[in-house]
């Protein structure tokens, strides 16, 4: 069903297009597809994997048969990744090295050893704030929640001496090594990202120069639109129906990943809970900012980055973006000292534009 309104066409199957808007809004992020290709035919397929919606549309003056084989390997590609990164499924090969935590190192393929060492290297970065280290501590609130009831503080307490990062061994023969017995890796705060990155790798190879891949709110924009205007990013706003954009990002060849509070809330014993964890208490997070966007070239360290500035809040993370050059990043706060508030530093200045009033913009230099 086609929906007309001010900003364009709602989409919801392939369809060639030419200067045309185009609005859909999945979760944390939508995407805006401005001014595709003349000439160019567009295919977009949606599914979903690694336990989220997916999204992909590709912009290419290739034949439709051949631009729904490409969708067929993306997925594909999705579907593999998401069978190793798993800590949940029993036969990954990622539940294997948690298996033999403490007793033997275990055989880590390309992909593995790769989003591995970014994991590693983003936590060490940012002192832990991400750590792929802390699947001890979302396995025990795992298992407590789906039994109905909260983990207690001793549970919690015993998962923490299991999380840090110096405890992930990695050696040159492709080998991964938990040193602490009862240690697990989750790696769900990067697998969509480097999923991602890979997805780009493979459309490279394909020849395929626009494409849009969204996966709950991890983005990925290939090529730049039509080539004078680039693809819009939106941004959800928290405090308005799913599908209402705050702001929006024009974004060309890059990344944009968002890690946010405000859309998967979940209550239990009269309290609200979020469902990023803080590895240095094993609790989930609070306080005033409800999503953190890294606008980065590596999708999967913007994704791990983005789920540690959710963790420090906006200040530290300013801190930190001074040491990474390329970066960018949007804050979204609601504060009773300052209200509501987006916070971006200067590499978006002259690509965000804002659609509610309410939000007061600050741009902060971190050069």
């Amino acid at each position: 069903m086609n929906e007309e309104s001010s900003r364009g066409t709602m989409i919801r199957g392939p369809r060639k297009i030419g200067m045309i808007a185009v609005l859909s809004i999945v979760g944390v992020i939508g995407i805006f597809l401005i001014d595709t290709m003349d000439g160019a035919r567009t295919v977009t397929r949606d599914g979903v994997a690694m336990n989220t919606v997916v999204s992909v549309t590709l912009v290419s003056a290739k034949p439709k048969p051949q631009l729904n084989a490409i969708l067929d390997e993306i997925f594909a590609l999705i579907g593999e990744l998401d069978k190793k990164f798993s800590m949940w499924n029993e036969d990954s090969p990622l539940s294997e090295i948690n298996r033999n935590a403490g007793i033997s190192p275990s055989a880590a393929d390309g992909d593995l050893y790769s989003v591995l060492e970014t994991a590693r290297r983003v936590a060490m970065l940012t002192d832990g704030a991400y750590d792929p280290t802390i699947g001890s501590v979302t396995r025990i609130w795992r298992d407590g929640t789906g039994e109905g009831r909260l983990p207690s503080s001793e549970d919690i307490a015993s998962a923490l001496p299991l999380v840090g990062c110096e405890g992930l061994k990695l050696t040159s023969g492709g080998e991964a090594y938990l040193e602490r017995r009862g240690a697990n890796i989750d790696l769900g705060g990067i697998a969509k990202g480097y999923a991602l990155w890979s997805i780009r790798r493979l459309l490279r190879e394909k020849g395929v120069g626009s494409a849009l891949v969204n996966m709950g709110g991890d983005i990925l924009a290939v090529g730049d639109g039509d080539g004078d205007r680039p693809w819009r990013i939106g941004i959800q706003s928290p405090s308005k129906d799913r599908g209402t954009p705050l702001c929006a990002v024009r974004a060309a060849n890059t990344s944009i990943v968002t890690a946010g509070v405000y859309e998967r809330r979940w209550e239990m014993e009269g309290r609200e809970w979020t469902h990023i964890y803080d590895p240095s208490t094993g609790f989930p997070i609070e306080g005033d900012l409800l999503s953190a966007t890294v606008i980065s070239a590596d999708p999967a360290e913007g994704d791990a980055l983005s789920t540690a500035f959710m963790v420090i809040g906006p200040a530290r993370s300013l801190d930190l973006l001074r040491i990474l050059p390329g970066v960018d990043a949007i804050f979204v706060l609601d504060s009773d000292e300052r209200g509501m508030e987006v916070l971006a530093t200067p590499g978006v200045r002259d690509s965000l534009e804002m659609f509610d009033d309410e939000y007061r913009l600050t741009f902060v230099d971190v050069y």
